[in-house]
């Protein structure tokens, strides 16, 4: 097994180093300079129960001179049409089984929203399954749609600055 030593390369290094020849085929080709930005977009919108993160793609992203800025940004409107899909499977699964229920019940997706839905980013499938649910509840996207926003667009800031060094993770979480 191949040993790195942390103080020389990144973490996106290390990830790609196994990969390498692969890595350059890829971050050098015509298809990935002219549509980079539009993968991650699509690959942050499938849902977290389905993938692997869509984070490893910003390091060849930002290989390639994309300004961290728009690879957070996509990103995270990325995983915004994500959510927005899980909370419509949710609406579905209400609309199927018939349930004709008000928009103004009380429970604690509606009455604790702002830190539920600002946290589910976070929780990763635990994340997803809240949205489903609260497609399910009936909670207006709308009402939701702000704080999923900025929770998203926190999650891949934050990502970022991980990526880019500028944020060191605890010991324990290095590998």
């Amino acid at each position: 097994m191949v040993t790195y030593n942390s103080s020389l390369m990144d973490w996106g290094q290390v990830i790609f180093s196994e990969l390498d020849p692969f890595y350059q085929s890829i971050i050098h080709s015509q298809f990935f300079l002219n549509f980079g930005l539009l993968a991650l977009f699509l690959v942050s919108a499938i849902p977290q129960i389905l993938t692997i993160t869509n984070e490893i793609i910003f390091v060849p992203l930002l290989d390639v001179g994309i300004h961290p800025f728009y690879i957070v940004l996509v990103a995270g409107l990325g995983a915004v049409l994500g959510d927005f899909i899980e909370y419509n499977i949710g609406r579905g699964i209400n609309i199927l089984r018939g349930n004709k229920g008000s928009e103004k019940a009380d429970h604690l997706l509606h009455r604790y929203r702002f830190p539920i839905f600002l946290v589910t980013p976070f929780l990763l499938i635990i994340g997803d399954i809240v949205l489903i649910v609260a497609g399910h509840e009936r909670i207006g996207f709308k009402k939701i749609f702000p704080i999923v926003l900025v929770s998203q667009l926190l999650k891949k800031s934050l990502v970022m600055l991980v990526v880019l060094e500028l944020v060191k993770l605890p010991d324990f979480l290095n590998f």
